[in-house]
């Protein structure tokens, strides 16, 4: 649909978030950097501490009150203790494609998929807040610096374009 007949950010379909961000800290529970929903319906990009050393990204979806879909990474560590500068960031990306696949990829690595479908979205016409830098309510703040977040509604970069973006 196009922006002027839907006034809201939308999850009913393929999309595609891309932040670009590194964390600062390993703190336990996750830090939120993307979310937006309810506790019946939403969508949650975070990161989660699996040492005082390693901070792993991980997304949560939910669909009609349904069991969470859960996908955590395992291979690349976005915590950094140096000198921050760009070379330090890293790319998350969360995406749905055409067949309802969610894909968790850090900086070009497919951390898990999983099928999640049906509409995110709360079903209540947009009014849900959508959060950089917090969960579904505001709360539990990322230990992490942005450089920027990118969302694509009704569909998803190639792999040539996100290369090129990257």
């Amino acid at each position: 649909e196009s922006a002027s007949s839907t006034p809201y950010v939308g999850f009913d379909g393929q999309f595609d978030i891309i932040i670009w961000a590194t964390v600062t800290g390993t703190s336990s529970p996750a830090g939120y950097f993307f979310s937006k929903g309810n506790a019946t319906d939403y969508i949650k990009i975070s990161h989660t501490a699996v040492s005082s050393s390693v901070s792993r990204a991980k997304v949560e979806i939910k669909i009609n009150n349904a069991t969470p879909v859960t996908i955590t990474g395992s291979n690349v560590n976005i915590f950094d203790t140096s000198t921050l500068d760009s070379s330090q960031y890293h790319f998350i990306r969360v995406k749905r494609d055409e067949n309802n696949l969610v894909s968790l990829i850090v900086d070009g690595t497919t951390e898990g998929t999983a099928t999640a479908a049906g509409n995110i979205d709360t079903n209540d016409g947009g009014d849900t807040l959508l959060y950089i830098g917090g969960d579904i309510d505001g709360s539990s703040k990322p230990t992490a610096k942005f450089a920027q977040v990118r969302y694509y509604s009704g569909g998803y970069l190639t792999d040539d374009d996100y290369l090129v973006l990257r």
